[in-house]
């Protein structure tokens, strides 16, 4: 599947920033024109930069360059604290005006960030600050925080780590696969039809989907299965009989079961309450 294009407007202010709290992680992969830098404050579980599938927790902080493909997706549901995530957007054009040449000074961070860039160590704690600052700032303040986030990541140096790694056969074979998961959901899936798409052999298929997803294949295939299940059931009248079917369970008692354990609720659940 390939990924969705977002718009991104506000155009009152030079930034937007975001700071949500949800019951998951679960956009679709997406792009947009922005710049986007996203610290993930509460939550665990999976995200995905071009390529490049990696496990997230508290802390974890990226910055992505323009059209960029990216989604994070929580783990299942479990008591304790909601996921939570500050987010801040801007134009690519916003470091190219003519007014701030200083800003000339961030190419060599702009090129680095086409690839997406997790961002450790102080560098983290800088930004992470910064933006903590922001969420109670007034226009002016935050357009000025920004700037010290742009000096603080330019200057970052090695704790800026390159996530998709454009080179790297092995990404864009996952990125294949990925693909092919989200366009098949409705069929069974394999995983020697999945290393075949990357080939390898199903063992080390195996072995490195786990270790670059944090999942299992099956895993992932059933995860990725109940959040279609999920929007279809919020977005659409289908019966969940015919959800199930479409979304690639075999029976409706699985489906139930791989959705709960995913949920905490069943689909009839997730159905009656969006009613009134």
């Amino acid at each position: 599947m390939r990924p969705s294009h977002e718009t991104i407007s506000h155009p009152d202010s030079a930034l937007r920033f975001l700071h949500f709290e949800v019951d998951r992680f679960a956009n679709p992969l997406h792009r947009h024109a922005h710049w986007e830098l996203t610290w993930v404050r509460h939550g665990h579980g999976t995200r995905q930069v071009g390529g490049a599938c990696h496990r997230f927790g508290p802390g974890d902080l990226v910055l992505l360059g323009p059209d960029v493909p990216h989604t994070w997706i929580s783990d299942g549901s479990a008591a304790g604290t909601r996921p939570t995530a500050s987010v801040i957007q801007f134009p690519a054009s916003l470091l190219h005006t003519p007014a701030l040449p200083e800003l000339a000074d961030t190419a060599a961070l702009a090129a680095r960030a086409r690839h997406g860039l997790a961002v450790r160590g102080a560098c983290a704690r800088q930004v992470r600050a910064a933006m903590e600052r922001m969420r109670t700032a007034g226009r002016v303040a935050r357009l000025a925080l920004l700037m010290e986030i742009l000096a603080a990541l330019a200057a970052g140096g090695s704790e800026l780590e390159t996530i998709a790694q454009e080179a790297s056969g092995g990404a864009r074979g996952l990125t294949a696969v990925l693909d092919w998961i989200q366009a098949n959901l409705g069929h069974p899936l394999r995983v020697e039809q999945a290393a075949a798409h990357a080939h390898v052999t199903a063992g080390a298929f195996s072995r490195y989907f786990r270790r670059e997803t944090g999942r299992t294949f099956t895993e992932y295939v059933n995860t990725a299965r109940c959040l279609l299940a999920r929007r279809l059931l919020l977005e659409t009248d289908k019966p969940v009989a015919l959800i199930a079917g479409e979304c690639g369970f075999a029976t409706l008692s699985n489906f139930n079961q791989q959705f709960r354990r995913r949920e905490g609720c069943t689909p009839s659940a997730v159905r009656a309450a969006r009613r009134p």
